[in-house]
């Protein structure tokens, strides 16, 4: 299940992983809540302090200050086989 938001600067989408395990496994989600911002191909998680003045900060401007991950490819059958092997 997800649930998603727009707005004129940004669009806000929550995903819950228990039914979207590719999104979880794309990403290496390993703890909950985890907050991840999605900006021009990279990704950038959230590890400040989570009071809504810090994660509004971080989501409209510190990203910027970080260098991002570029986004995984999504997983496919033998991708999630290679992996199951342990070799990713």
């Amino acid at each position: 299940m997800s649930e998603t938001k727009k707005n004129e600067n940004y669009k806000e989408c929550i995903i819950f992983s228990d039914a979207n395990r590719n999104v979880k496994d794309r990403f290496t989600i390993n703890a909950y809540p985890s907050l991840v911002l999605v900006s021009k191909g990279k990704y950038y998680e959230f590890k400040e302090k989570r009071d809504p003045e810090t994660l509004v900060r971080f989501a409209l401007e510190d990203y910027k200050l970080l260098e991002g991950e570029e986004i995984p490819m999504e997983p496919n059958f033998f991708r999630s086989a290679y992996k199951s092997l342990g070799k990713v």
